[in-house]
């Protein structure tokens, strides 16, 4: 009978098997119900003991299942990938351990623990109950309820606009410390550089700027041993940069506070998120240590600009006469250029005074212009002024207004282009480094000739040989007029955008939105940088030499950046 009725019976056997089994299920529960109390509780005891053993074979399991996790390869965020091998893998020691709790629960006799657990119950529905109850009550709480929040999706969605929310952020401060236009460009590059760097060893196709910089060293490397999440890094190298360069400090650490509030909203493991901070801040600290070096520190002791007597040299202007701004700023370290004169603009028209004269000349036209302006090109005037502290007088009181400085106007049209291409975070830290180191080396090359020519502006020579009584539509800036700065920087940034984006890229520019000015379109970068010139002329600050050579020294400049700063392995910055 034994024999017949196996374990391997056959559909013919199934009635013999079916009758053995239940004489052997009636048999063991007389013997039960002929127990004593005492037999009856030691056989509890015993079924006790195998439960707790089971316990301590499914912990064993955790700790080898996580080990195992530990050992897999890294994904480009260095996050753990072959997650559904990882799933099967969970689900296979699982089913293990229910099946050790299956025997205990009365599926079939078993030794385990050195125990001899018996079965209780024989009917297989009661095994299928418990079976569901188990699942429910141990690994639902496993996998939901001891596992951190971590959404990859959500964290990659919120990361891809990140660097164009921080570049607003330090425009913001920018414009409340009122930062010269020289100054705010080397205040952007360096934060956004620090942003790249920490972010490219997650790109394989993207190259470090490590000896592409002039005096930028080798940049430490994340530890592969750790989970990062890279884009984290980046926004915390640009936060730790950007709060050393700026007055307002703790306006960055509380935006910094706020992005990692909404990080943790979203969903990010812990150790993920030390260590993509701790990362971030290390590379940061690595881009302020080769910022130190530049010469700003040293340039903050020298002399100011020594006014000339000589007629045809600048003098401080109305309302406030200032003295002239960063008069050293050539003897900062260029990020790419050999050298502050690397692109030397040709020579401006001489100085004349005579009625008959090229240079009379050229100041009639912009004294025609602005006597005759219509309201277009007073609105041009203003669009492009960027004047980061305009001053009002009243009767006794002076206040003062603070407005985006030029490369901030440029970084906003930047903003939006990225915005518009849909980049995701590591083309638009490739577009951000090239645009802002543009403007920065753009500003080094202009203030060289600035101060080297040191012109005289459209409202002293206009004042004194033309009309008295004349006054320009925008305040004249405290520093030398040729060449005009705006238009070289301008020029240098569009260049750059052009090479990025194309030529043809139409695009609608809302930047003063902010102080009450409408948009504006434009079908290139080009024809802007090329308004930006003319609006110099219109608002009364610069001769027309000023703008167009002043235009072609930015060209230059721009093609440098592209040409020699290269950001990707196999090409330069790729075209959209």
């Amino acid at each position: 009978m034994a024999e017949k009725c196996g374990r391997n019976f056959t559909m013919a056997q199934l009635t013999c098997h079916s009758r053995q089994e239940h004489w052997l299920y009636r048999q063991e529960r007389k013997a039960l119900l002929s127990m004593t109390l005492q037999e009856r509780a030691d056989k509890w005891h015993l079924r006790q003991a195998g439960l707790h053993s089971a316990h301590r074979y499914f912990h064993a399991v955790l700790s080898r299942f996580t080990i195992t996790l530990k050992q897999k390869s890294y994904h480009q965020y260095l996050f753990l990938n072959n997650s559904s091998q990882c799933w099967n893998l969970f689900c296979q020691k699982v089913i293990g351990y229910l099946q050790v709790l299956l025997v205990i629960w009365g599926n079939k006799s078993m030794s385990y623990g050195g125990f001899k657990l018996n079965t209780i119950s024989k009917h297989p529905s009661k095994i299928m109950k418990s079976a569901k109850f188990l699942f429910l009550l141990l690994v639902i709480p496993i996998l939901f309820g001891c596992e951190e929040k971590h959404d990859q999706a959500g964290l990659d969605k919120f990361s891809q606009s990140q660097l164009i929310v921080w570049n607003r952020h330090l425009s913001e401060i920018i414009i409340r410390d009122i930062f010269t236009p020289p100054v705010a460009s080397r205040i952007y590059s360096y934060p956004n550089i620090a942003a790249y760097e920490a972010l490219a060893p997650a790109y394989p196709a993207y190259e470090s700027l490590v000896n592409q910089y002039n005096g930028l060293s080798a940049i430490p490397q994340p530890d592969t041993t750790k989970e990062m999440y890279l884009p984290v890094s980046s926004i915390i190298a640009f936060s730790t940069v950007g709060k050393k360069l700026i007055l307002d400090e703790l306006k960055m650490e509380e935006y910094e506070a706020e992005y990692l509030g909404q990080l943790k909203q979203i969903g990010i493991r812990e150790e993920v998120l030390e260590n993509s901070i701790a990362y971030g801040r290390q590379v940061g600290e690595h881009i302020l240590e080769w910022a130190k070096k530049d010469g700003y520190i040293e340039t903050r002791a020298l002399t100011r600009h020594v006014i000339s007597a000589k007629p045809d040299t600048w003098q401080p202007t109305a309302p406030d006469y200032m003295p002239a701004i960063e008069p050293h700023w050539n003897k900062m370290r260029p990020f790419v250029m050999d050298s502050a004169a690397h692109y030397t603009p040709k020579l401006p028209t001489a100085f004349d005074s005579s009625a008959t004269s090229d240079f009379y000349r050229e100041a009639m036209e912009t004294y025609t212009i602005v006597k005759n302006l219509d309201e277009e090109k007073q609105l041009i005037a203003r669009f492009w002024d960027d004047n980061p502290n305009i001053s009002h007088t009243k009767g006794h009181v002076t206040y003062f207004q603070q407005k985006l400085t030029p490369p901030g106007h440029w970084v906003s049209i930047t903003s939006s282009a990225i915005r518009k291409n849909n980049l995701d975070m590591m083309e638009a830290a490739e577009t951000y480094v090239m645009v802002t180191t543009a403007l920065s080396d753009g500003f080094i090359s202009c203030w060289d000739a600035k101060f080297k020519y040191n012109t005289i502006r459209p409202d002293t020579y206009i004042e004194r040989y033309i009309d008295p009584d004349w006054d320009p539509i925008l305040q004249t800036p405290p520093f030398p007029e040729f060449p005009s700065g705006h238009s070289v920087i301008s020029a240098a940034a569009a260049t750059v955008l052009t090479h990025k984006f194309g030529d043809s890229y139409a695009f609608v520019d809302s930047t003063q939105l902010a102080i009450g000015l409408p948009v504006r379109k434009f079908n290139s970068f080009n024809e802007a940088a090329y308004e930006v010139g003319e609006s110099r002329i219109y608002g009364g600050i610069h001769f027309r030499p000023a703008c167009d050579l002043g235009a072609e020294q930015g060209k230059a400049v721009g093609n440098h950046i592209v040409a020699k700063l290269r950001t990707r392995k196999a090409a330069q910055t790729a075209k959209l």
